[in-house]
């Protein structure tokens, strides 16, 4: 839902005016005069709540405005809430992710409207977490938006569920730092011969053969390393 409205008042000054999302602040821009001119970017860190990104806003003048909107029940408004949850990465990726640019709203016109930025704000409790890698919709009694037993399906839409995970070790396994070692060591030895080199015979010397490596395959000693830390799944039609 719509928590934080952002606006420029300034129509005299400004022809343009344009509010985006990126994975580390908002960016504002705005077009005086053929100018474009970029704000300075208000970063997530800086401001870590919606209050404190709001009154950044504010404080940026030039027609700039912003305002918190909703009710998050009886412990206030969104105020409070973290400015860096605007932020959702894409399914997909993101079309700038090798220059470090991620991007998620915008960029909505700004210039004389409200600009409205959403959070996921709702926590669903009607699922279940399959250990073979999805969420299932199985609990209909705990989620007040099913309403019948029949109900047990994702609603159709964009975005409209945000999962948040935690993955990784904590302290990496010995054997994946030895078989990430050994694997950038092969890399690098593979740089200093031609790659599509597979045999050479050398005066007074026996032949050498180097075994092609598939693409993006570490060997088989480094895959084995790596096999008991493989999750081996079964795609299954859940349509």
């Amino acid at each position: 839902m719509t928590v934080l409205k952002v606006i420029n008042n300034n129509t005299l000054l400004n022809q343009q005016a344009r509010v985006q999302i990126t994975s580390t602040g908002l960016q504002l821009t705005r077009m005086a005069s053929g100018v474009a001119v970029t704000e300075t970017l208000l970063t997530w860190a800086a401001n870590p709540t919606l209050n404190a990104l709001a009154n950044a806003v504010n404080a940026l003048g030039n027609g700039w405005a912003a305002q918190i909107v909703g009710d998050a029940g009886p412990t206030g408004d969104y105020g409070l809430w973290p400015s860096a949850d605007l932020y959702v990465p894409g399914s997909y990726g993101d079309a700038l992710e090798g220059v470090g640019i991620l991007t998620s709203q915008g960029n909505l016109t700004a210039r004389g409207q409200n600009a409205e930025l959403k959070l996921h704000t709702y926590e669903l409790a009607g699922y279940q977490w399959d250990t073979r890698g999805w969420l299932l919709r199985a609990i209909p009694y705990t989620d007040p938006e099913l309403l019948h037993p029949e109900d047990l399906i994702w609603p159709v839409g964009v975005n409209n569920f945000r999962v948040q995970y935690t993955a990784g070790y904590s302290v990496i396994p010995e054997s994946v730092q030895e078989a990430c070692a050994r694997w950038v060591a092969v890399c690098w030895n593979l740089t200093l011969r031609d790659p599509s080199l597979t045999t050479q015979d050398v005066s007074g010397a026996i032949r050498q053969a180097w075994p092609m490596l598939p693409d993006h395959q570490p060997p088989p000693a480094i895959r084995a390393l790596l096999a008991p830390y493989r999750r081996h799944t079964v795609a299954t039609d859940q349509a």
